[in-house]
């Protein structure tokens, strides 16, 4: 992945033949204009008395104090900023995130775009570190004029952002799907600036715990990442077993940006003290492998179950391979928690449409943003997330129709109900809830392979 300077942005055209590496200038920047301060309503009451009963059809009506520029639109074209991950030790994940969202944009733009306009991503590479996340929302917000922020992958780059995006109040600007299960973004000072598509952290922690307790599975120890996303689980984890009347037997922590190759031995040390008879791994691919090898190599045959950041089918080929090399097995007795079904094998709607489109545009991202590890591998449960939150986006910008402002992105949210982006389970929002689904998957692995987990009996205690 090297090639990507700090500071330096990169935007793609996304069209039905050119998905990615197309770098062009951006937008220049528009001015946002809302209902005056004479007004007795605020922007959104006066959005919502305008439109209410007309957003569900996409009747939606020009608000009549609006005027029809706002920045981040053109007549042509949509902006819409990102700054993620191409860097560093989430880099595959948020490789992936983008092809997916850019399958979704480019067969948009192939049928016309939204309202007319085609959409247009500006990327900046933030390496996974906070201080760079938020220098880059920053400039997207503020120099780049971006229509909205979209796909910020991580809970301490993401909580680096959310205290911005409060101080631009201003400036109307929301953090729209993260892909983060982080707590900050829905409970809080900053809810109110958020809109989360994926269920959060502690859902999956904390159906974890039920899980493992149901299996008689009560000395429950826990690894995770030393920063916001790590300690967020450990406190869910921390929460549950306490209703029960428990506690965790054993903790370990790990630094955020390590490698496969590192060793977790000092981690496992910690961990076998409680004798765990369960592990709960709160962290990201490259380290969650990399501790499963090693409590195995240390004798430790306990179940070990990962969370969404921990994207399963990678985590299976790095240890596939460092089986082969030591001529050992370390895909026995995982359990794998996940906000979206396997693509690979789940025929639902949203997986369906997935693989379609990634067949048809292959958005495989070229030059500096190119994934460089297991390439082939096209289809994955963070590439369905970045499409469904593409999905959900091209749904509200429809909605806001052909006089949109950021100031009434929440009335929008409001009207959606019982939407079906083809997950099985209907996306819902309100005022009081900012998250759209609540869907959390189990997979395990058979013979090498992620399949889901129909039978849990095969871990009763």
């Amino acid at each position: 992945m090297a090639g990507l300077t700090n500071g330096t942005s990169y935007t793609f055209a996304l069209t039905a033949t050119n998905t990615g590496g197309t770098t062009s200038a951006p937008l220049p920047a528009s001015t946002i204009v809302i209902p005056s301060a004479s007004s007795s309503l605020s922007p959104a009451q006066d959005f919502k008395a305008l439109t209410v009963g007309n957003l569900s059809s996409g009747a939606t009506p020009a608000p009549k104090a609006v005027a029809s520029a706002e920045q981040g639109f053109s007549d042509h074209e949509i902006l819409i900023g990102m700054s993620s991950s191409f860097t560093g030790s989430a880099a595959d994940a948020d490789t992936m995130i983008y092809e997916g969202m850019s399958a979704y944009f480019a067969q948009i733009n192939a049928q016309g775009g939204v309202n007319g306009r085609q959409l247009r991503l500006k990327v900046y590479d933030d390496g996974y570190d906070p201080q760079r996340a938020a220098a880059n929302t920053l400039r997207l917000v503020t120099q780049d004029h971006v229509f909205a922020i979209t796909g910020e992958y991580g809970t301490p780059t993401v909580t680096a952002v959310m205290p911005l995006l409060e101080a631009l109040a201003d400036q109307n600007t929301f953090m729209l799907f993260p892909v983060s299960g982080a707590a900050v973004t829905r409970t809080g000072r900053y809810a109110d600036l958020s809109y989360n598509l994926r269920a959060s952290y502690g859902q999956e922690v904390k159906g974890l715990v039920k899980r493992l307790l149901a299996l008689h599975r009560t000395r429950i120890a826990v690894f995770y990442q030393n920063d916001a996303y790590g300690r967020d689980g450990w406190a869910k984890a921390r929460e549950a077993l306490a209703r029960s009347k428990l506690r965790i037997v054993a903790e370990a922590t790990y630094t955020r940006g390590g490698k496969f190759e590192d060793s977790m031995a000092e981690q496992v040390a910690a961990l076998k003290e409680g004798a765990p008879d369960a592990i709960i791994a709160i962290g990201v691919t490259a380290s969650g492998a990399a501790l499963i090898r090693d409590v195995r190599d240390a004798g430790l045959t306990c179940p070990i179950a990962t969370v969404s950041l921990e994207i399963f089918d990678d985590m299976l080929r790095l240890l596939a391979d460092a089986g082969r090399a030591r001529g050992k097995s370390y895909s026995e007795n995982l359990i794998g928690s996940s906000v979206m079904p396997n693509p690979l094998h789940s025929d639902l709607p949203a997986a369906v449409e997935y693989r379609t489109l990634m067949d048809k545009y292959h958005p495989v991202v070229h030059g500096p943003l190119t994934r460089t590890a297991h390439p082939t591998q096209a289809y994955n449960e963070l590439g369905l997330e970045g499409f469904l939150n593409a999905k959900l986006l091209v749904e509200l910008l429809r909605r806001l129709g052909d006089h949109p402002a950021r100031a009434y992105l929440p009335v929008v949210f409001e009207q959606i109900s019982n939407l079906d982006l083809g997950l099985g389970m209907p996306v819902s929002f309100s005022d009081q809830r900012h998250q759209g689904q609540d869907s959390i998957f189990y997979q395990t692995a058979q013979d090498g392979k992620p399949v889901a987990i129909n039978d849990w009996s095969t871990w009763q205690k």
